[in-house]
């Protein structure tokens, strides 16, 4: 499997609706191939974050629709909501290769590939341009040509560290960059699966 690094991170969750876009631009859903929030919407595009085009949403047993309703009474659908776990999602492929409902703020936090949180430099530093706090970041990796997800717990950090050949040593955090820690990997399963089925 090869482990890919996401960049260009927009904001999800923090104060924003924008979806971050992956370096590869390969996979399902957010990161430029096509996915959906829902029935049949994609998500593309480059650098600073991905429009979500969305057609109509139709809730379940657990997954739920929430919409942005204005103070005239329009109404617009906007994602679905995981009543079970109290957060908004977004399908796209998780860890075990199967597309899951996974939480949209998980999206705003994402692995760096030089820096790490530790001073043995052995375990990654997740960070973010945006988001001061967060409950989840992403690691991405390629498996078969498919751009997968694994979600983390993450807590901030004040330190980080970088490798220089075989020096580990500790780093300056650039300005406005926050840094994040895993707490743990959240299993997959945890997340609504769904399939693709083609409409008559």
């Amino acid at each position: 499997m090869k482990v890919g690094y996401l960049v260009a991170v927009a904001v999800v969750g923090c104060s924003g609706v924008q979806l971050g876009e992956d370096e590869s631009g390969s996979g399902g859903g957010i990161g430029g191939g096509p996915s959906g929030s829902g029935g049949g919407g994609q998500a593309s595009g480059v650098g600073g974050g991905a429009q979500v085009c969305r057609d109509e949403l139709t809730g379940g047993t657990r997954l739920k629709v929430r919409s942005l309703v204005a103070a005239d009474g329009a109404r617009q659908q906007s994602e679905f909501w995981d009543s079970a776990r109290n957060e908004t999602c977004i399908f796209n492929t998780a860890s075990d290769g199967k597309m899951r409902c996974l939480p949209i703020t998980g999206f705003g936090v994402a692995q760096g590939p030089l820096n790490f949180a530790d001073a043995q430099c052995s375990v990654p530093a997740f960070v973010s341009a945006y988001c001061t706090s967060a409950k989840y970041a992403l690691k991405g990796a390629i498996a078969s040509c498919i751009y997968q997800y694994e979600l983390h717990t993450v807590v901030p950090i004040s330190t980080i560290y970088s490798l220089s050949g075989t020096t580990c040593a500790q780093a300056q955090i650039p300005t406005g960059s926050y840094y994040f820690r895993s707490t743990g990997i959240i299993d997959p399963t945890a997340f609504v699966e769904a399939t693709y089925v083609i409409e008559p």
